[in-house]
């Protein structure tokens, strides 16, 4: 079942498919990380005994989306064994958020703390892995995790798409230009695409979103949004 994307653009504006302009300010939600000087009280943990209290919390502050991080050492905790239990798990949660009236996008991340595990890269730029640079091949690991990830969502309504990854440098052990940036970033669009033609792609610094725009096709049916951090915390996406 092809799914619609829970939001439009009308007018450079958001807005929901009836078409009525929608303000989309939100919480971050890490369901494996507590708050602490470094990680902001806009982290909310979800109660996993009672999510609906979490999500009814969310939205009696006037908001109405969540900012799910989503971890590869998570998802893939050992290289081609993917967590079947905690993505199940997850789109339960989704579920439950969109009974809610919430809207979600997921923030792929490395790992939890940036903990090293088997997906760190620690090759040298010039070394080569299965006939391809060290630095693609884990960059492609990475996109086929949050791609295997997407496809356990497939039927959530509520999913409004992907951030764009912010850890490429990470994944390559090496630093990377803004062309080539580009190029990485419209390999993941595209690759998400294949099977979720609904989803909007979120960037979250100034310099991401020009990358994204670079090579951006007219045949994408969705586009590229970015999202803003607001001083009291919150997150919220604008065209």
């Amino acid at each position: 079942m092809k799914l619609e994307a829970p939001i439009v653009i009308k007018n450079k504006q958001i807005c929901n498919q009836q078409g009525e302009l929608i303000n989309l300010r939100g919480f971050t939600i890490d369901t494996f990380l507590t708050p602490t000087k470094e990680i902001p009280e806009c982290f909310c943990s979800l109660d996993e005994n009672d999510p609906d209290c979490t999500f009814d919390d969310i939205k009696r502050r006037g908001c109405g989306m969540i900012r799910w991080n989503l971890y590869w050492s998570i998802i893939e905790p050992e290289e081609g064994r993917f967590n079947e239990e905690y993505l199940a798990k997850l789109r339960d949660y989704v579920k439950l958020a969109h009974k809610a009236g919430l809207l979600v996008y997921f923030v792929p991340l490395l790992s939890v703390g940036k903990k090293p595990f088997w997906g760190t890269n620690t090759y040298p730029a010039d070394k080569i892995i299965d006939d391809e640079s060290a630095g693609m091949y884990y960059v492609n690991l990475f996109s086929d995790a949050m791609n295997h990830a997407a496809r356990r969502l497939k039927d959530c309504e509520n999913v409004i798409g992907f951030s764009i990854p912010q850890c490429y440098e990470e994944l390559m052990n090496a630093p990377v230009d803004s062309d080539t940036l580009s190029v990485l970033i419209t390999q993941f669009i595209d690759l998400l695409h294949k099977k979720h033609t609904q989803y909007f792609f979120l960037c979250e610094t100034a310099e991401l979103y020009d990358d994204a725009m670079k090579n951006k096709k007219e045949s994408q049916v969705n586009g590229i949004l970015a999202s803003i951090f607001l001083e009291n915390n919150h997150v919220m996406l604008t065209c």
